[in-house]
């Protein structure tokens, strides 16, 4: 059986993504304060209450492939700490 791992958005893609302001697939970003618990994957951590945060469309593919999809997944709407 494989290991699953979770693994952080790529810093350079994300850092891109909230320059223009908009996902990869360029739906733009709608700012908004978390609810609370929100599971960000910029820094693999949930979200505290009231922190801007974004839900975007994403894929870690980044070239065509047979089982590439996308879906929703929230982030910090600015700059994080990452995951280290």
């Amino acid at each position: 059986m494989a290991d699953i791992q979770y693994l952080p958005i790529d810093p350079d893609r994300l850092t891109a993504m909230r320059a223009k302001g908009a996902d990869e697939f360029g739906n733009p970003w709608e700012p908004y304060q978390a609810a609370g618990g929100e599971p960000l994957r910029c820094c693999l951590r949930t979200a505290d209450e009231a922190e801007p945060i974004v839900l975007m469309t994403y894929t870690p593919w980044t070239a065509i492939d047979s089982w590439m999809e996308a879906g929703p997944v929230f982030v910090h709407s600015g700059p994080c700490a990452g995951y280290t």
